[in-house]
């Protein structure tokens, strides 16, 4: 087997700290940290250290000038070369003469990686060694090796202190360019400031973040954060540049503190914030994000560094802000506070562009009076609420929740809870219909669809040595359920000499459904008390609890007691056993649904046409208004359809649904949704004329039109919507096609040619003959009779006659395509009236 051993590449370059822009000024010669060469390694197979000694024999003994291969260190604990191909990092650390070099694999997964800056040839990985060492101001904390674009970068984690100043460093880097004849590079992404000296504290960032994270181009972040004695401020921005199609983007946000403006203390202004985003796009926070929403926590003090705060922005799997073509928006915001026990910061922003959303988040304090034995307040409610309205999900919400720290009479007396309001229109995505408001969550056997929030439970709890109560309850209201509950309990636990525990729990669960209308409720109580006595070595316990609960359900009403005392426990049934409601007649059940159809103009309406001619249009039957430019019209019904027909003709992609009526106990039933459409009283061919056709379809709720249930109960694991049900048709007439151009128009064709003074004809302005009226079938006997061989005979025998005259038109052709055109481009009867010889 051939050996070979190659090194291909190596520079004698040496760029240390002092070379670096801005940094290099602060760092002494003698204490320079430095890059002193680079290698490009490949061995055909691994090298041990007595295989590499060989090597190196050979090397010298071939010509005593050329470098020996470096003994690296292995996985194993070992020395040698690894097999492959690698890039090694020589650096110098003064005082330290036996520095290990870095070294960078380019082998992965058995391919190996080109140097070049055509593609990819970046290992995505950074080796690091600790060092722990001050080089004049710097304080270097580890070293690390990359390889990005054909250049090998020394990398350092560090931090400057000059003057009392703290300075983070980002991206701190020393390079050699391999592609570039060995040029040596510097590089430095940012720099972080600190300065705490209370009452003054100064901390900002700026970063240009190399490589940029994935999905840009380029990423350029900075944050300043200033706090005075008597002034703060607060000042956020990125410009981002999206790759593929390089899109820029940015956005600003600042704050000024420290204000007194208004009324004290009724009304106080604290502080103002203000915010912009072009070609940008905010991420609404759901119910468990609203505590997190950095555009209003990213202002405090207490919300982290500002490397902290700029991460949270723009990056992460879920980044709040966002570049987004053509969109643009724009924030506002107040700190305030009422008669010095209410304090709030909120900030309301509006996005426009191809979606728009408006979204009012805050954070809210509400601090009742102190007493004057305790510096605290009797009571504190911190609440972090944000109100949204997003047209792409045409979704409203509203969500508030109590935030940690909040308490009544103790701080040890936490309260907890949330409230949110859910509202989806016809036009949100992804099965969401209806609404639901909710405080402290759902029934706990209620399957909670993916999409509707869940706030945690209201509730209070407080313990104190050895007692601990809690109490929680909760209500929500869904457009198929309304359900409510609580729960209280109270334990005692001395584990001091005899361990004694006493115990209490009370708990109520309800829900009641409608289509069909059925109940469920659960409630008990179970009291305890145990004791353990140890007796020599033995350790005896004694426990004693009761417990009752009671299951009532219905229509019909039957129920369920259970009893437990001690060790004996048994349940008596009462009332009718657990079964489906009766089935409803179908003119009942008609009752509960809406409009049984319902047609739309969705695109295409005058917008000049008063509200009292459309009212007096509805009124009289007429048909509705629309443009010449194209409408759509949408036909919908409540209730899903097993097919749709158009004119009687079924329509594809429509047929194959399954319609079951669950309140009747009806499975696989017919429904078929039937389309007309007339022209002049005759059946139109859209799909012929150029009409796009598609199948409406929306999300039905499953407690009408699911299956039939043998056990009530199923339908609280059920998902509440049937998705995808075909519900109507989606009518698209398409705009006119322009015919060709006429050309220019001269002003001479648009003159005028003066006429001599003379008398001029049918000058009686008297009517003569009958009045022209509308003949109500003209339309259809034009298209009839144009073309008939009756009135082809009789219009040639017109033409000869004129041609004998000499006056003949230069044609006699067909007019079958005029007659066919009739029906479509007479939009009403043409008038007309007796002639006269």
């Amino acid at each position: 087997m051939t050996l070979y051993a190659l090194q291909v590449a190596t520079s004698t370059t040496s760029i240390g700290l002092s070379d670096v822009p801005l940094v290099g000024g602060l760092v002494p010669p003698a204490a320079d940290l430095a890059v002193t060469g680079v290698r490009v390694i490949a061995t055909s197979q691994q090298l041990d250290r007595t295989m590499l000694d060989k090597v190196n024999a050979a090397v010298r003994a071939a010509d005593p000038e050329l470098p020996k291969f470096p003994s690296l260190p292995q996985a194993n604990g070992s020395h040698g070369l690894p097999q492959g191909a690698v890039v090694t990092v020589d650096y110098m650390v003064p005082g330290d003469a036996t520095s290990t070099p870095l070294v960078i694999p380019l082998t992965r997964n058995n391919t190996q990686r080109a140097l070049g800056r055509s593609g990819d040839d970046s290992t995505g990985v950074a080796v690091w060694v600790p060092v722990g060492r001050t080089f004049g101001p710097l304080q270097v904390d580890r070293l690390g090796a990359a390889l990005e674009q054909g250049t090998v970068w020394l990398l350092l984690d560090a931090s400057l202190i000059a003057s009392g100043v703290s300075i983070g460093v980002s991206g701190l880097g020393l390079g050699i360019d391999l592609n570039d004849g060995f040029r040596a590079r510097t590089r430095l992404s940012g720099l972080a400031v600190g300065v705490n000296r209370p009452p003054v504290r100064v901390e900002g960032m700026l970063v240009n973040r190399i490589p940029p994270p994935e999905g840009y181009d380029l990423l350029i972040e900075g944050m300043l954060v200033v706090e005075l004695p008597q002034l703060g401020a607060v000042a956020i921005a990125a410009y981002q540049r999206r790759r593929p199609d390089g899109m820029p983007s940015l956005f600003a946000l600042c704050q000024l503190s420290g204000l007194k403006l208004g009324a004290p203390p009724k009304f106080v202004i604290t502080a103002i914030s203000a915010g912009v985003g072009i070609n940008s796009s905010v991420r609404v926070p759901t119910q468990s994000e609203v505590a997190k929403f950095p555009l209003v926590s990213g202002m405090d003090s207490e919300a982290g560094t500002p490397q902290q705060v700029l991460a949270s922005l723009t990056q992460g799997p879920q980044p709040w802000v966002t570049p987004a073509a053509g969109q643009l928006w724009i924030a506002g915001g107040l700190d305030f506070t009422v008669f010095n026990f209410i304090a709030t910061r909120a900030l309301l922003l509006v996005e426009v562009g191809d979606s728009w959303k408006v979204l009012l988040a805050g954070k809210t304090t509400v601090d009742l009076p102190r007493n004057k034995a305790s510096k605290n307040p009797l009571a504190r409610v911190i609440v972090n609420f944000a109100i949204a309205y997003q047209s792409n999900l045409d979704q409203f919400s509203m969500d508030a929740v109590i935030a940690p720290g909040s308490y009544i009479l103790d701080p040890a007396a936490a309260l907890t809870g949330g409230i949110s309001f859910y509202v989806w229109g016809e036009a949100a995505p992804g099965g969401r219909k209806g609404f639901v408001i909710t405080a402290g969550g759902y029934h706990p056997a209620f399957r909670i669809p993916d999409h509707y929030p869940r706030p945690p439970r209201v509730g209070w709890s407080w313990a104190r040595d050895n007692l601990a109560i809690q109490g929680q309850v909760y209500g929500a209201v869904t457009d198929g359920a309304l359900m409510a509950g609580g729960r209280l309990a109270a334990a005692y636990d001395n584990s001091h000499g005899v361990e004694l525990r006493a115990w209490f729990t009370a708990y109520v669960d309800a829900i009641v459904q409608w289509k069909p209308f059925s109940f469920d409720v659960n409630l008990g109580v179970s009291i305890g008390l145990s004791a353990t006595i140890k007796v020599w070595f033995v350790r005896v316990r004694v426990s004693l609890d009761v417990a009752v609960a009671l299951q009532l359900w219905g229509p019909p009403i039957g129920g369920r007691a259970w009893v437990k005392v001690w060790f004996l426990s048994f349940a008596l049934d009462f009332g009718t056993h657990r079964e489906p409601p009766a089935p409803v007649a179908w003119s009942e059940f008609r009752e509960q649904l809406p409009a049984p159809i319902r047609i739309n103009l969705e695109q295409g309406g005058l917008a000049d046409v008063s509200p009292t001619e459309i009212e007096a249009r509805n009124s009289a039957n007429q048909p509705t208004l629309v443009s010449v430019d194209g409408f759509t019209v949408v036909t919908e019904a409540a209730l899903p359809a097993t097919g749709i027909t158009l004119n009687d003709a079924p329509v594809t992609g429509a047929a194959g649904g399954v319609v079951n009526i669950r309140p009747m106990s009806q499975s696989d039933v017919t429904s078929t949704h039937k389309v007309t459409l007339t022209r002049n009283n005759q059946p139109f061919n859209a799909i012929d004329a150029g009409w796009t056709v598609t199948v409406v379809r929306r999300d039905m709720p499953r407690a009408l039109w699911g299956k039939p249930l043998q056990d009530p109960n199923q339908a609280l694991q059920e998902d509440g919507q049937i998705d995808g049900c075909a519900v109507g048709l989606r009518l698209q007439a398409p705009a006119p096609a322009a015919g060709p151009a006429v050309g220019p128009v001269t002003s001479a064709a648009l003159g005028l040619t003066d006429l001599a003074p003379g008398n001029m004809p049918l000058r009686n302005a008297s009517p003569i003959g009958p009045a022209p009226t509308p003949a109500p079938n003209s339309i259809q006997t034009i298209t009839d009779t144009m073309a008939a061989n009756a009135a082809v005979i009789k219009r040639r025998a017109a033409h000869a006659a004129l041609a004998a005259l000499g006056v003949a038109p230069g044609t006699d052709g067909a007019v079958t395509r005029y007659a066919r055109l009739a029906g479509s481009t007479l939009t009403a009867p043409p008038m007309t009236t007796a002639s006269t010889r």
